[in-house]
């Protein structure tokens, strides 16, 4: 089986651009600063000062100034990938930041460890050139006798720029409100939404598309696990269009699975999976799955340049599109995502155009739903 490995989202950003050098080694516990977001975001990656190259690993941790609670933490050292002056640890899943709360970052020390760390004074100017201002207020410096503990004590006022980091990507739209429904209620409403959209269609051609609808919700709430993934279910020509722009970006590898059936649930989910430990992001990617039920592929997970949910996908660069934005790039259909804890999310195109939400569904218990 090949290993996952790992790697932050490449729309990611880090928050010090710069470097400071490091000078002090002679301090045990946790140190580091506290910062107040300015915008919404999804943190995926914490690093360390990665020159000279570090000589051992410490923790990095992230903490919630309020509450006080470990929200993230990873060891970085000298395995981790070098990225501009840091080196990076991505995080098994990101951590969502919210406008307006304190956050408090630091890194856990220990006497004459050999990585020497910042413990500079800053000014604005100097963040503002050496760090991304718009997305957060750099406030200073925060420590506590204990490794492993809450950061409790203020200490320095702009005080410790850059003796850790992290990267992070700005949130999308808002989500969509979600209802939490059972897997029967779950399957239900969308086969009603389904056959509602589909009303003056003869029953054979509706058939076929719940026949298609059953294959898809096994793939994704009994058989998917471990990988995160997000389906389209929509017009062979409309996913075509999609198929070809993944094509032209990197035309071998983004069409996968082309031509396989839904209905192979078992197969699909295998290579799915091998798909995700292959992208080194646990993300199975995009699959394309037409009212019949054939496969059209499976490919990278579409991107957006811009902060409009319906601007044109890319497959390079860009903020990575959420399930409901791709649906509401379609005329007609369902999108799915399955998320690392095991929960499924749906979203009816009809129903999202008319201003209503989509479903979710807690995560799955082993039991087939269709």
């Amino acid at each position: 089986m090949v290993p996952a490995v790992l790697r932050e989202d490449p729309a990611s950003r880090p928050f010090f651009c710069g470097r400071w050098p490091g000078r002090r080694n002679d301090y045990e516990g946790e140190a580091g600063f506290r910062f107040v977001m300015e915008m919404d975001c999804e943190l995926t990656a914490l690093g360390r000062p990665a020159e000279p190259p570090l000589a051992e690993p410490a923790m990095v941790s992230l903490w919630h100034a309020g509450s006080q609670e470990l929200l993230a933490s990873a060891m970085v050292g000298p395995a981790s990938r070098v990225d501009g002056f840091y080196a990076w640890e991505p995080l098994m899943e990101p951590i969502i930041l919210r406008e307006g709360q304190e956050y408090r970052l630091s890194q856990r020390c220990r006497a004459n460890m050999p990585d020497r760390w910042s413990d500079e004074l800053t000014n604005g100017e100097e963040m503002a050139g050496k760090s991304w201002a718009s997305l957060a207020r750099f406030l200073g410096g925060v420590c506590r006798n204990s490794a492993e503990r809450f950061p409790n004590r203020l200490d320095g006022e702009l005080r410790r720029p850059g003796i850790v980091n992290f990267k992070a990507l700005p949130r999308p739209m808002p989500e969509p409100a979600l209802d939490t429904v059972d897997r029967e209620d779950f399957a239900k409403a969308l086969a009603v939404g389904l056959a509602a959209e589909a009303q003056e269609l003869g029953m054979d051609e509706l058939e076929i598309r719940l026949a298609a609808l059953a294959g898809l919700l096994t793939l994704f709430v009994d058989e998917l696990n471990g990988a995160t993934a997000m389906a389209l279910l929509a017009h062979e020509d409309e996913l075509e269009i999609i198929a070809s722009s993944a094509a032209a970006f990197s035309p071998t590898g983004t069409l996968e699975l082309a031509g396989s059936s839904v209905f192979e649930s078992k197969a699909l989910c295998q290579e799915m999976s091998l798909a995700a430990r292959r992208s080194g992001m646990l993300d199975a990617g995009l699959l394309l799955v037409s009212f019949t039920g054939e496969v059209l592929g499976l490919v990278l997970r579409p991107r957006s340049q811009g902060s409009d949910p319906e601007s044109p996908m890319v497959f390079d660069v860009g903020r990575p599109l959420q399930p409901w934005e791709l649906a509401k790039q379609l005329p007609e259909g369902l999108a799915f995502a399955k998320r690392m804890g095991g929960e499924v999310l749906a979203y009816d195109v009809t129903q999202l155009r008319k201003g209503r939400g989509g479903l979710h569904l807690a995560k799955s218990d082993g039991t087939m739903i269709c």
